[in-house]
């Protein structure tokens, strides 16, 4: 978010918060597709098209912070996606979290060395954390 400053050093600090992303929730997001997809990204599988991001909460300074409610459309399509992630992911335990939720998935994402959870909220809502460090 950028803070309106007078003259050439507020016009640079807004380009440099825009370029590192700032903060952003669902309802900066068009379409419920393009919030699917931007969440999608902070996992270490795609989210199916069926599911529905309810809340979504990223923030991006030096490292960048995700978090978001999804719904998928039954108990077992949450834990199919759940198992789906446990098998494609990465785990680096000296980087990340060393344990697994007790009721989901945890994850390492090398291509930006960032750490996530996947767990539970309810059957058919999982919450999703991710971070880098």
């Amino acid at each position: 978010m950028a803070v309106p400053v007078a003259g050439t050093f507020g016009v640079l600090a807004f380009a440099s918060s825009s370029a590192l992303g700032g903060e952003r929730t669902l309802a900066d997001f068009a379409t419920p597709q393009e919030a699917r997809d931007f969440t999608s990204a902070h996992l270490p599988t795609a989210l199916p098209g069926d599911t529905v991001i309810e809340s979504l909460s990223y923030a991006r300074w030096t490292d960048w912070y995700l978090n978001a409610q999804v719904r998928f459309p039954s108990a077992s399509a949450a834990e199919a996606y759940l198992d789906r992630v446990r098998q494609t992911r990465a785990l680096r335990d000296d980087y990340c979290y060393d344990g697994e939720p007790a009721f989901g998935a945890r994850y390492y994402l090398p291509s930006v060395s960032a750490c996530g959870a996947v767990e539970h909220a309810s059957p058919e809502v999982l919450t999703l954390r991710c971070n880098t460090r």
